[in-house]
C-alpha cells in the first residue's frame, strides 16, 4: 500500500525543482529528500492501479479491521477514520495519545496487531498498553 501511495498519489510525488528549492538553506538536500523517499526505479515497476482503486467509493465490509492512528499524526490524523464502522461494523479503531504518524515499532501495538491475528477478531483485544506509550524523545540541544 505505501509502495502505491507513494509511487501513484499525486500528493505523495516528490517534484525536484519544488523539492530543490524547498532544501535550500537546509541541512537536507535533494539528494538527502530522495534517499529518504521511494526511488524512482522502483517506481518504475510498480504498475499503477485502476484509478477507482486509489479514488473510489469505499466499500463495505464484515471483515474484521484494526486501524491505528498516532494522536498527533498530521499526516492521517484519526479522524480520517472516524466514520470506519460505519464501512466495516467488525473494525476498531485505536489512538495512539501523543503519537504521531508511523509509530509502528512500539512493542505495545505489535502485541495488539499479534493478538488481533492470533484471535481472527477485534472483539476482546487488551488495547491498554497504549495509555503508557511513551511519548518519543525530543532533544532540543543546550
Amino acid at each position: 500500500m505505501s509502495l502505491n501511495i507513494l509511487c501513484h498519489e499525486e500528493w505523495a510525488q516528490i517534484h525536484p525543482a519544488e523539492t530543490i528549492a524547498a532544501t535550500a538553506g537546509s541541512y537536507l538536500t535533494y539528494g538527502d529528500v530522495r534517499e529518504l523517499t521511494v526511488l524512482e526505479d522502483i517506481c518504475a515497476e510498480m504498475p499503477r492501479p485502476k484509478p477507482e482503486a486509489l479514488y473510489g467509493s469505499v466499500t463495505s465490509s464484515s471483515v474484521p479491521v484494526l486501524l491505528f492512528n498516532g494522536e498527533a499524526d498530521p499526516q492521517d490524523p484519526p479522524q480520517n477514520v472516524a466514520a470506519a464502522k460505519e464501512f466495516y461494523p467488525n473494525s476498531l479503531s485505536l489512538v495512539a495519545p501523543g503519537q504521531g504518524h508511523g509509530f509502528t515499532g512500539i512493542p505495545c501495538r505489535a502485541s495488539i496487531v499479534a493478538d488481533f491475528i492470533e484471535r481472527g477478531t477485534v472483539e476482546g483485544l487488551d488495547t491498554g498498553c497504549l495509555e503508557n506509550v511513551p511519548l518519543p524523545a525530543f532533544n532540543v540541544g543546550e
